[in-house]
């Protein structure tokens, strides 16, 4: 598995998985994982990843570990709430702390997906900054975004041209 995918949002047949598939339909070496599906329970800044390798809590995010550590790209397509990520995917965020804490050098490119409601160009301003953070917890480099604005007027107004630019990155990189 070369590209990790987070699909976030909790609607399957979403605008954001609509996006999502678009993207998706010319990478052949991916794992899917569905936050919302998941048991993942929130941080709690014990301090025991600051010691440790791992986190102690034991659920869902121990099979995430591994999956973070050898994908070479990783997609997050999520929709944008209140200006950031759903809290399921805030979570799997805050929970990687532990590859911040410990020097994992994991290197990373990451890929933004976002869909937002309205037309506002600063909507994901927040998410843009949780991506920032996330990027450090993995050393990670942004290779790309995409936002689509305006999903509430039930238009699906995408640039199918930076579809097109994503997919040829990462089949490009992880061929």
């Amino acid at each position: 598995m070369k590209t990790l995918v987070f699909s976030v949002s909790p609607k399957s047949d979403g605008w954001t998985n609509k996006l999502l598939r678009l993207v998706l339909k010319d990478i052949d070496d991916y794992k899917i994982y569905y936050p919302y599906k998941m048991n993942i329970k929130p941080c709690i800044d014990c301090g025991y990843c600051r010691k440790n390798p791992c986190c102690f809590i034991n659920d869902d995010f121990k099979c995430l570990y591994e999956d973070i550590k050898a994908a070479k790209y990783i997609i997050i397509a999520s929709p944008v709430y209140f200006g950031g990520f759903p809290s399921p995917m805030k979570m799997i965020i805050d929970r990687c702390q532990n590859f911040y804490f410990n020097s994992i050098t994991l290197e990373k490119k990451v890929i933004l997906l976002a869909t937002c409601g309205r037309k506002r160009k600063d909507m994901e301003k927040a998410m843009m900054l949780e991506t920032e953070f996330f990027m450090k917890a993995v050393n990670g480099s942004l290779k790309s975004a995409l936002t689509v604005r305006n999903t509430d007027s039930g238009k699906f107004n995408v640039d199918y041209d930076k579809i097109q630019e994503i997919t040829d990155i990462i089949n490009r990189e992880t061929a």
